[in-house]
């Protein structure tokens, strides 16, 4: 009898790989970039696509659908800073359910178009279905500077690795709105803007671009998980320094330091870039950044596909799974 593998026992990245195995074996148009990286490339346009599902994405108990419709638009935007690029416009999918009233579609799509404007993002067109629970499906078309992109694979053996803002605080955020968890009113604030309204990091993206970096990709699945896809596609391990990592000082007075790690190493959703860069230029990035960068790690060519502490203790790469 033939055995049928679940897509509930299934991990994420495996099912990417058997549907790439798959489109390999017809006669498709090549693109420049393919399965692989945040975006793909296909005549010098870089595109990602991204799906928010109720209830596994987010929730109506403490989400609005303006946020809702930000969050949409900005996983799609931090893709496109993750490649150096620039957007250009989007496309929107719109599955809804009964329970949704129009007022709350406009609700969605103000918070979509606010990010959209500030980022001169067009939102183009898309579709819209009856669905038994809220979704979205957002695609963003982007281009980059030249004929060079960030790319997962462009890290080099002695490249340093360095991450951007702060590392945490949206999974931080996420388990505040959950557990309903009465904090610090600036520390909510600061939560709840991590959690509900991140910020792409365009800007920063396409500084490093042109500023001669190879290899980057933002945080989204989780620190260790999202570092794992660069030492998978740079074949390259990493020495991380843990007690470089950036943690809020206000998280760490009120979550601990081992629930703020935790949330930092494999929350997930922070939206922060992750990025190589050789030691002789980081001080020059460091100063070109719109926000703060933090040295964290040494890439080696030695335990490829490991994540080490300065002990020598292994990190599982751990991270958000959709499936299993």
């Amino acid at each position: 009898m033939k055995i049928v593998r679940k897509t509930a026992n299934a991990d994420e990245f495996d099912i990417i790989k058997r549907i790439k195995q798959t489109l390999d074996n017809y006669s498709l148009p090549k693109a420049e970039l393919s399965i692989g990286d945040d975006c793909a490339c296909y005549m010098r346009q870089i595109s990602c696509l991204d799906i928010l599902q109720e209830d596994i994405h987010f929730s109506l108990q403490y989400y609005s659908f303006y946020d809702i419709g930000y969050k949409a638009l900005a996983a799609n935007l931090s893709d496109i800073a993750a490649m150096g690029g620039k957007p250009l416009y989007a496309l929107v999918g719109l599955s809804l359910p009964e329970y949704v009233s129009i007022k709350d579609v406009q609700e969605i799509f103000d918070g979509m178009a606010y990010l959209a404007a500030e980022q001169k993002c067009a939102i183009v067109g898309g579709d819209i279905s009856k669905s038994p629970k809220l979704a979205l499906a957002v695609t963003v078309i982007g281009k980059t500077y030249g004929k060079n992109m960030l790319l997962r694979s462009g890290a080099k053996e002695g490249d340093i690795l360095v991450v951007s803002g702060t590392l945490g605080l949206s999974h931080l955020g996420l388990k505040t709105l959950s557990q309903n968890l009465s904090t610090d009113v600036s520390l909510q604030k600061k939560l709840m803007q991590a959690h509900l309204r991140p910020q792409p990091r365009l800007a920063l993206g396409q500084m490093l671009l042109q500023n001669g970096i190879k290899c980057a990709i933002d945080c989204s699945d989780g620190f260790l998980a999202d570092v794992g896809h660069i030492l998978d596609e740079s074949k390259l391990g990493v020495i991380l320094d843990t007690e470089a990592l950036p943690l809020d000082s206000q998280a760490l007075d009120f979550f601990g330091r081992k629930s703020t790690l935790n949330a930092a190493l494999s929350g997930g959703e922070d939206y922060e870039l992750i990025f190589s860069a050789s030691p002789k230029h980081f001080n020059r990035i460091k100063a070109l950044a719109n926000i703060p960068v933090t040295l964290v790690g040494t890439f080696t060519k030695e335990n490829v596909g490991q994540i080490q502490d300065l002990n020598g203790r292994i990190f599982e790469r751990k991270g958000y799974k959709h499936f299993g």
